[in-house]
């Protein structure tokens, strides 16, 4: 069959569809059409229109067909969404299912603004390598990209934002011109490449990624993200800190993830997959930012212990079969998790042991499911009655340890008292001795005072005993002297005459000594029995 329609007015690409339909069509002829000079346009022909064998008079060789295969071949373009959805507009579309059709390159066909309503796509099972191309729908809700290529390659790059962010924007400007434009324009992306190459050589700075996650974050409303079966290494490589505000479940089960890290800023994350991976240990602190956990699933991993997950208090259910779980003493770690209704540790050496379904339910007693098993209050009569002399001797345990503690608790308190006891003691000494050592230096100084007193009341014993001297020289040779010595009869009168003015300087000089000496007594007794007091 053979078809003839140069010089037309036929001036989109996408008319050539229209065209498909005609199974025998092998000639066809197109010259003189607007179409004919866009880039790209035989090629396009070609990969479309595969049974054609001549095209505006030209025969059609194998290094087109294969030239028009690597460039066409499973790139997401309007014109395959418009094929496959049967529909030439999207304003109104909500999802988008593209299961299993060989999609590779996402190319940059959603920058368009009319797919702004996109809440749901279903991309599984393709060979999609970079999904950076889908972080600028505002409104997708749930991303399901399961049995794809993405390794270790980020969800988003600040380039591929921009180049979203300027599409937009040029297509608004336009969008008074006509539509014509704008579908050439997607044909035109549909060919470009989605990788954060493509026409943005210049690298983002620090400060101007944050200000454009401010102005326009990947994924807004993203809540559900699964990336299962996609050779994924690291978790921290997806970049899924931008997701903290609004991710809830994520998936990302057979992979080969070994080591869990990127997942602390998940802060409302809900539903957490990780089956089928090589997580063999769990990191101290791997979890501390998933304080909304719900249910957490890591089977096939090869788990031996289940340390490290007590972050997850509000941990719901916990599934972790086929694992190599073997001590009975790991599940005791469960006791962390007081909202935990549902367990699955099937396939675990450790449900072989005889202990194991009382020991979970003993420190579990919120489950209600226990290996894909109902809990029944027969169950738990059975194990609190297995326990019960246990609990009843931890529970006299627990009162001797009380008892202990609180009788070390009193000794200690003793120990404090005799102790500031002791100190007060010690202070009350100290000041004693502060002011005998006081009152001493007062006496000191007060007998330093009265020293001259003491010279002087000497020097003038000494003088006056001169005087009595010469007095009793002058009354010997004086007549009246004579006079007198006759009717003294004997020389201890004389003597007793001359002691009696002596008497008087003595005794003066001896009182102040005396009262001297009783202040000094008198303030050593009152120190004396000062310290006594206190001692007793």
């Amino acid at each position: 069959m053979e078809l003839y329609i140069g010089n037309n007015n036929i001036a989109e690409l996408r008319e050539v569809q229209q065209l498909k339909s005609l199974p025998k069509l092998i000639i066809m002829d197109l010259l003189g059409n607007p179409l004919c000079g866009q880039e790209d346009y035989r090629y396009y022909i070609i990969y479309h229109m595969r049974r054609i064998k001549v095209l505006d008079g030209v025969g059609i060789e194998a290094t087109e067909q294969a030239v028009a295969k690597n460039r066409y071949s499973g790139k997401l373009t309007r014109d395959f969404l418009e094929d496959k959805v049967g529909r030439r507009y999207f304003h109104s579309l909500r999802e988008l299912d593209l299961c299993q059709m060989r999609v590779r390159d996402i190319c940059r066909v959603f920058f368009a603004e009319d797919f702004e309503q996109l809440a749901e796509i279903n991309l599984d099972a393709n060979m999609v390598s970079d999904p950076s191309g889908l972080c600028a729908l505002p409104r997708l809700a749930v991303l399901r990209m399961n049995g794809n290529k993405i390794e270790d390659r980020p969800l988003w790059t600040p380039q591929m934002l921009r180049a979203a962010m300027r599409a937009r924007a040029a297509e608004k400007e336009s969008k008074g011109a006509g539509g014509g434009g704008a579908r050439a324009d997607s044909n035109k992306e549909g060919r470009m490449s989605s990788g954060p190459g493509a026409g943005e050589d210049v690298l983002e700075s620090a400060s101007a990624t944050e200000a454009l996650l401010l102005e326009a974050p990947p994924f807004p409303s993203l809540e559900v993200l699964q990336l299962g079966g996609n050779s994924i290494v690291s978790v921290s490589n997806l970049q899924l800190g931008v997701l903290a505000r609004t991710l809830k479940v994520l998936f990302l089960q057979d992979n080969d993830i070994t080591k869990l890290e990127g997942l602390d800023a998940l802060c409302n994350l809900e539903e957490l997959v990780l089956d089928r991976n090589r997580i063999k240990y769990i990191d101290p602190n791997i979890f501390a930012g998933l304080v909304n956990l719900r249910e957490l699933r890591m089977e096939e991993n090869g788990l031996r212990s289940l340390s490290h997950l007590a972050p997850l208090a509000r941990l719901h259910a916990l599934h972790l079969t086929c694992n190599r779980v073997v001590e009975v003493a790991e599940v005791e770690k469960l006791i962390a998790h007081p909202e935990l209704y549902e367990l699955t540790l099937l396939s675990n050496p450790v449900t072989r042991k005889q202990v194991y379904r009382p020991m979970v339910l003993r420190h579990c007693p919120g489950l209600r499911y226990l290996d894909g098993k109902e809990i029944t209050m027969e169950e738990r009569d059975h194990v609190e009655y297995l326990f019960s002399p246990v609990d009843a001797a931890a529970a006299a345990q627990a009162a001797a340890e009380a008892q202990a503690a609180a009788e070390e608790a009193m000794e200690e308190e003793a120990a404090a008292e005799e102790q500031e006891e002791e100190a007060t003691e010690a202070v009350g000494l100290a000041g004693l001795a502060g002011s005998a050592g006081v009152l001493l230096a007062s006496l000191e100084a007060a007998l330093a005072e009265r020293a001259p007193l003491r010279d002087d009341l000497a020097r003038l014993l000494l003088e006056e005993e001169a005087d009595q001297e010469e007095e009793e020289v002058v009354v010997s040779t004086s007549p009246a002297g004579l006079a007198v010595s006759a009717n003294i009869n004997t020389k201890k009168q004389q003597q007793q005459w001359r002691g009696q003015g002596r008497l008087s300087c003595r005794e003066r000089v001896a009182l102040e000594f005396r009262s001297e000496a009783k202040m000094v007594v008198h303030a050593a007794v009152n120190i004396l029995k000062r310290y006594l007091e206190e001692l007793s």
